[in-house]
């Protein structure tokens, strides 16, 4: 299964951030750890993207900029220091 970016919106940096579960949530191997790639609103906005295809415009964007989803229990998470 290939793990997805969890994008969250940071006003104060008008951008979408993939970021780490909250507190007490469980993590299902289907979403990415939270690598921390940023998305600005300017980039999205030079695209046009309706917010139907919000997600992955966004994924793509990160994957243009070398971002991979990072899996929960692999040596990539290991490695940023994630402990499930």
């Amino acid at each position: 299964m290939i793990a997805g970016h969890r994008w969250e919106y940071e006003g104060d940096l008008l951008g979408y951030k993939c970021v780490g579960l909250p507190i007490g949530g469980v993590e299902s191997h289907q979403w990415c750890i939270g690598c921390g790639c940023f998305i600005g609103d300017k980039e999205l906005t030079i695209l046009n993207t309706g917010k139907e295809f919000l997600n992955p415009t966004l994924d793509l964007l990160a994957f243009r900029k070398g971002f991979e989803p990072i899996e929960s229990g692999t040596l990539k998470a290991y490695r940023k220091g994630y402990r499930a």
